[in-house]
């Protein structure tokens, strides 16, 4: 399973410009141990990464993050490739993090899997190698981002011209960071109830639940490579009266923020509790 200094250090970062609008991933992948005629062939999981990041976009459709008129493509040019590509008015570095959230997450495979579907085939190795999708993380090589935008570009470093760093060191500004949509709060929220007071006129429609359920399942809102003591996209949404709960909830703080925001519509949001 990835750790964020395996994630770390597999990650390259261009010039970030101060107001981003494109952004480019490219996963290189090492050698195949298998051709393509024995199941080594689409690693990249286009098909279900499309569908996530299709999801994401609906979720900036309705405001996520701020982020305007956005579009995504993901291909994979060549079988150790893969490219996933945002484009917007204006791109969030928290989309960004997201984005690359969901690449590892599909690139980070339980082990156990492999295993459960052997059993399912009654040990049978050969059907089971052939047909296993899953991809270890160590079967990734490389992580490279890099950014376009209006604005002037960050140097090489990874600095910023207001003086922030990619590492999350904090030199005068808010700080960026690849794993955490804010580098200065690092939070994160593992609770058995969110209780939202008086926020029960929030409650997500089921279509708006759905998304963010997939997301979430999807590790949108959690750290790469951080352990969750919840599942994510296991919570469920619902009310109490007058309060929106949620239970069984692990996410990142930011990330619970954002989402708050998008429920609340600029209406006031009340002081949490949690159990």
């Amino acid at each position: 399973m990835v750790t964020e200094q395996r994630f770390r250090e597999r990650l390259s970062v261009g010039p970030v410009p101060s107001r981003p609008t494109q952004a480019r991933i490219t996963l290189r992948y090492h050698p195949p141990a298998r051709g393509p005629e024995e199941g080594g062939a689409d690693r990249a999981g286009v098909e279900a990464l499309t569908d996530s990041f299709d999801t994401l976009r609906a979720l900036t459709d309705r405001g996520f993050l701020g982020a305007r008129g956005v579009t995504v493509t993901v291909g994979a040019p060549r079988p150790e490739h893969l490219v996933v590509e945002l484009e917007a008015e204006d791109l969030p570095w928290g989309l960004v993090v997201i984005a690359l959230r969901i690449v590892v997450s599909a690139n980070d495979a339980d082990p156990a899997a492999f295993q459960e579907l052997l059993a399912a085939l009654d040990g049978d190795l050969e059907t089971a190698t052939r047909i296993y999708a899953g991809v270890d993380f160590d079967e990734v090589a490389e992580i490279d981002l890099r950014l376009e935008g209006a604005a002037s570009p960050a140097a090489v470093d990874g600095t910023q011209p207001d003086g922030a760093h990619l590492d999350g060191t904090q030199v005068s500004a808010v700080p960026l960071d690849p794993v955490w949509l804010d580098a200065s709060a690092k939070d994160v929220v593992q609770v058995t109830r969110l209780v939202l007071p008086g926020l029960a006129a929030s409650m997500p429609s089921g279509e708006l639940e759905d998304l963010l359920l997939r997301l979430a399942g999807a590790r949108a809102f959690w750290p790469i490579g951080l352990e969750a003591d919840a599942e994510p996209g296991d919570e469920e949404y619902h009310v109490i009266g007058e309060d929106l709960v949620i239970d069984d909830l692990s996410i990142e703080g930011a990330s619970l923020r954002a989402i708050l925001a998008l429920l609340a519509s600029a209406r006031q949001i009340g002081t949490p509790r949690w159990a």
